[in-house]
Order: C-alpha cells, then sequence, then structure tokens
C-alpha cells in the first residue's frame, strides 16, 4: 500500500540511493514544474567539478522511478522536476481513504500536552479574541491528539469568585433586582456606577481588602443570579467572606454542572 502521504518519502529515498546526499525534496513552485523539486545537482557539481546540469542529466540516467512518475525534467541550471502519475496519485488517495489513520503517522514519543484556551473573564461579555484563541487551541488539540499525543484542553475560568464577588456586592449595595440583570447592563453600571471599588486585593499586595457586606445592616445577604442563590455570613472577616462566597459559587455551578 502507498499512501499519498508517503509519496515525497519514497522518492527522496530512490533519489538520495543514487545522488549520495539528501536531494531536499521540495513541492514545486509553481503547477508546471510538476509535483516536486530538487536542487541537489547544483549543490553536487562544486564538488564534483562538473556542470549542474551534465549532473542532473547522470542523475536522471540513474534514477529508476518510472513506477511513481512520469518522465524526469530538467529545468533552468540544473533543477530535477518530478511530476507524480494520474494513475499512482489515484490508487494512493483510494488506499488513504481505506487506511485507519488516514496516512497520519503516530508519534514514536507519545507525550501529555496540555492546552490552555480562551480562559473568559465570566462575569463580562465575550469578544473576537475569545474565539481566535479558542479556535486556535481546538486546532492545536485535533493535531496532536491525530498524531497520539494525550492532550488535556484547558479553559481556565480564572479569578471568578472575585468576578462575582464584585459583582454580588453591586447587586446588594445598589438594590438592583438580579434576575433581570443581564451582562450588557452588568457592564454600563459598572462604568456609571464604578463598582469595581469592590475589587478584591489579591493575597500579599499592600492594599487592604475591603469589607464586602456591611454587617451592621444584612446578617444574612442571598442574592439570586441566574436560578442560582448565593448565601454568604455577615459576620466573617473581609478576606473569609471572600472565600466563603467563592466556595458557595463553586458548590452551586458543580451542581448545575451534574447530570440530573
Amino acid at each position: 500500500m502507498v499512501l499519498v502521504s508517503s509519496l515525497p518519502n519514497e522518492l527522496n529515498a530512490r533519489v538520495q540511493a543514487v545522488a549520495g546526499i539528501d536531494p531536499e525534496l521540495r513541492p514545486a513552485t509553481k503547477p508546471q514544474f510538476g509535483h516536486f523539486q530538487s536542487n541537489v545537482a547544483l549543490r553536487l557539481a562544486k564538488s564534483q567539478g562538473q556542470p549542474p546540469r551534465a549532473v542532473a542529466q547522470r542523475i536522471v540516467d540513474q534514477l529508476d522511478v518510472t513506477d511513481l512518475c512520469e518522465p524526469l525534467e530538467i529545468a533552468g541550471p540544473g533543477f530535477l522536476n518530478f511530476r507524480l502519475r494520474s494513475d499512482v496519485l489515484a490508487r494512493a488517495v483510494t488506499d488513504q481513504l481505506a487506511e485507519p489513520a488516514v496516512g497520519v503517522q503516530a508519534s514514536s514519543r507519545p507525550q501529555t500536552v496540555v492546552i490552555d484556551y480562551s480562559a473568559p473573564n465570566v462575569a463580562k461579555q465575550m469578544h473576537v479574541g475569545h474565539l481566535r484563541t479558542t479556535i486556535i487551541g481546538d486546532c492545536f488539540n485535533r493535531v496532536l491528539t491525530a498524531v497520539g499525543h494525550r492532550v488535556l484542553p484547558q479553559n481556565h475560568i480564572g479569578d471568578w469568585g472575585t468576578q462575582f464577588g464584585m459583582l454580588v456586592e453591586y447587586v446588594l449595595d445598589a438594590g438592583v433586582d438580579a434576575s433581570q440583570l443581564t451582562l450588557p447592563e452588568a457592564e454600563e453600571a459598572r462604568d456609571v456606577t464604578g463598582y469595581e471599588r469592590f475589587t478584591i486585593t489579591p493575597f500579599g499586595s499592600s492594599r487592604p481588602w475591603p469589607v464586602i457586606v456591611d454587617a451592621a445592616v444584612l446578617t444574612q445577604p442571598v442574592v439570586s443570579i441566574g436560578g442560582g442563590a448565593f448565601g454568604v455570613s455577615a459576620h466573617l472577616a473581609p478576606a473569609d467572606l471572600v472565600r466563603a462566597l467563592d466556595a458557595e459559587v463553586v458548590e452551586v455551578s458543580i451542581e448545575g454542572d451534574a447530570p440530573g
């Protein structure tokens, strides 16, 4: 069985057996030059002390590829042009369609590869940049999987507790009906009211943690967003309150993703 993907390797091996060096077979730059080209004669000419076309002619005379190619051509200063026979291509394509891996050669050293996708901010609208990186990541996923690697595609939703913590506190502070709040409206509210003042400062920063809920006003704030209820205890310290909110968001999310 001769597959389309193996034809260049077969031609390359036969030319190398005659020329003595790697012919560095390349796809032809123009259709009139055939399917493949090689400049091996030009590279051998100096060491052999002969004109490139004379070296090319010697290679053509000694090379037997009649079962694969139409008569070889010598072009320009000594380039070799190879044009595959139509029946050979047709047979190779037919064989390749019947081959389980469709001609794709498996890696001899399969590895585990982690691919990070777009990682969108779940509290903001997506944009074309998220699509671009996701499509590129999925292309890598498919290619690496096809050659036998174990791929772990990841779409990291980073810092989502922080984002929803900011959003929840804005909803509580402004008295917004969260069940009717859309992402565009949330972003507009952020721009107008500046609810990003509730931003949670990462550990190690010199800036203090903001107070998320006023314990004198709220004892058990519960906010419903998208059909899920998120409750946090107001008596907790600010940092603990954020962790509690984050844990509850994760728990509700897992319950929502569970098969039912």
